[in-house]
């Protein structure tokens, strides 16, 4: 499958992650632990399945991607609260953000350049997200503040998550797409249980209704959302890959009007309008620099 068609898909799948995470009725860190826990459990069956080994786990491959596995466990913490907080929509589109530094870690770390249109996206998707926030900000409860903020802390962790992902594929002996997410998912429910433990929640599946829908949650969201993602990163640029997860937002506020009847006013349309575009035009604005279009990562 192309490289962006395959990236396509792995957002599009994981567009549903913020829906489970509402439709569960768990401690927000206990549904991370059951996405991560059951996303390596179908993962590693599909290896076994498919005869490959675990590859890369070991030396500094498998240190990125322990690193990798601390900025994922940071990003769903910081994620799960803001989706209770202020909805799966708009905190699928706050983390989302994480295009602008993606594309800007491309200048500094790959050498890539950007145009004055990376600015201009920038303000026209913050433009964008004040056409959802400010008309109503100062009647919104403090826990929507905080959801906010939350948000964009999400977008700063995913980022770093997704470049560090990429880094541990690129290095000699590193681990195949499946192999690389496997082992995040390992590593992410191990250190989501102490987390959980300094909470005071229980691991424990209340229910049925929670039993099917952290399922679903690991199954889609995480094993076959992520090994389209990882098999398409390796073939693609930093940039290219922030504006390609442009999918996970938009899918995400569509599934949030259809599930939970989400009532989109018309300056939120605007908003989302212009936050897209905005994402969009900063993004594309960047170009590889010609004498170094992907230089190896200092």
């Amino acid at each position: 499958m192309p490289a962006v068609l395959q990236m396509l898909l792995g957002a599009t799948l994981i567009s549903s992650a913020a829906i489970f995470v509402q439709l569960a009725t768990v401690p927000p860190s206990v549904a991370g632990f059951w996405r991560m826990a059951f996303g390596g459990l179908f993962l590693m069956l599909w290896l076994y399945l498919r005869k490959q080994p675990l590859s890369g786990w070991r030396g500094r491959p498998l240190a990125m991607m322990l690193l990798s596995a601390a900025l994922f466990v940071a990003d769903l913490w910081f994620w799960h609260r803001s989706i209770r907080w202020v909805g799966p929509g708009l905190s699928t589109l706050l983390a989302n953000f994480q295009v602008f530094l993606m594309a800007a870690f491309g200048v500094w770390w790959f050498g890539e350049r950007l145009s004055w249109r990376f600015s201009a996206g920038l303000l026209l998707a913050f433009a964008g997200t004040a056409f959802l926030l400010l008309p109503n900000w100062s009647t919104w409860p403090p826990q929507f503040h905080l959801g906010v903020a939350y948000g964009f802390i999400t977008a700063a962790c995913y980022a770093g998550f997704m470049l560090t992902l990429k880094r541990a594929q690129a290095m000699p002996g590193g681990p195949s797409p499946a192999s690389s997410v496997a082992c995040v998912c390992v590593a992410s429910s191990l250190l989501f249980a102490p987390l959980i433990a300094l909470e005071g929640h229980s691991l424990a599946i209340p229910d049925q209704h929670n039993l099917w829908v952290l399922l679903a949650y690991g199954l889609i969201a995480q094993a076959a959302g992520w090994i389209a993602i990882a098999g398409s990163m390796p073939r693609l640029g930093a940039g290219m890959i922030g504006l390609l997860l442009l999918a996970q937002p938009t899918s995400a506020y569509l599934l949030d009007a259809l599930i939970f009847k989400l009532h989109l006013r018309p300056y939120d349309m605007v908003g989302i309008g212009l936050a897209l575009a905005g994402i969009f035009l900063g993004t594309t604005a960047r170009q590889p620099a010609k004498s170094a279009p992907e230089a190896p990562a200092k």
